[in-house]
């Protein structure tokens, strides 16, 4: 990794506050007239000390967890498992296990589980046609019914949100070789929490995990959800217009139904105590 100067710091704090204050107007908890005030908060840095966070009553109880034996997989079996899949031609993975130790020596930010590992999107031809195959790969190795069919495939029906697009532009531009190397949860942060309820409380650098993200890490996990009765991924990395309409007032979720691990779309105002919103947290070294 290039040596990270103090400007350079500065920046990359201010891109990831500014995406922070646009993604909560986006998900309606600031007012846009009111952006530009926040905009010199951010400045200033009393950005977090001078908005009130709203939906707080968007959140039930819960005792739910991951499966028992769980795991969490360290980055170089997670690397093992990609250099066995034939997604296209050979990833660089140079990088990763130097990295994921950089980032374990600087510590994992508050909330994170561990280091997840997986292709960056724009080497597998795109988000869209990357999801298409990660999907394919699950559906090939469990019991497996995504609900929205070819959708998962289509920009017309879902997209990054503004904030979960630029924390994956930065790490496509910053970090070197072919996959993305971040801190994770897999949703015991945002447990029971509706998804605006954690969206609009995310740290500066945690962005949701979307369809590709949530699903390459089940494919590196596959005993994350196998059965009733456990937590549930929601995806507050994506928006989803059910009917392909230009309106994103859906996002998605992984769970489980009828023996098998189910994949559909869901409302952000409902909190669920089998749900919990699975993140990421772009490392700062």
């Amino acid at each position: 990794m290039p040596t990270t100067s103090v400007a350079d710091q500065l920046v990359k704090k201010l891109h990831f506050q500014w995406l922070d204050l646009w993604a909560r107007v986006m998900a309606g908890s600031v007012d846009p007239n009111r952006a530009s005030k926040g905009l010199q908060l951010v400045q200033e840095d009393r950005w977090d000390k001078q908005v009130e966070i709203p939906y707080a009553n968007e959140c039930v109880p819960s005792t739910l967890g991951y499966p028992d034996g769980f795991r969490h997989r360290a980055p170089a079996e997670q690397l093992e498992f990609w250099k066995s899949q034939k997604l296209t031609k050979k990833l660089d993975g140079s990088h990763v296990l130097d990295l994921a130790k950089r980032i374990e020596d600087a510590g994992l930010p508050q909330g994170a589980e561990g280091i997840g590992v997986w292709p960056k999107f724009s080497r597998l031809g795109g988000l869209y046609l990357a999801t298409k195959r990660i999907f394919d790969l699950i559906d090939g190795t469990r019991g497996f019914k995504n609900w929205r069919g070819e959708e998962i495939g289509k920009k017309e029906y879902w997209r990054h949100t503004i904030k979960a697009a630029g924390c994956c532009q930065r790490l496509d531009e910053y970090q070197p070789g072919d996959y993305f190397v971040v801190p994770f949860q897999f949703g015991k942060l945002w447990v029971g929490a509706s998804l605006r309820h954690g969206l609009v409380r995310y740290a500066p650098t945690e962005f949701g995990l979307c369809p590709y993200s949530g699903g390459c890490l089940l494919l590196t996990h596959p005993d994350r959800i196998t059965g009733d009765s456990q937590l549930y991924m929601d995806l507050g990395g994506c928006e989803w217009s059910p009917n392909a309409g230009g309106a994103f007032y859906y996002s998605a979720r992984f769970c489980w139904n009828d023996g098998r691990l189910n994949f559909d779309i869901r409302i952000i105002d409902n909190a669920y105590s089998n749900c919990g919103s699975a993140s990421a947290f772009v490392p700062q070294c």
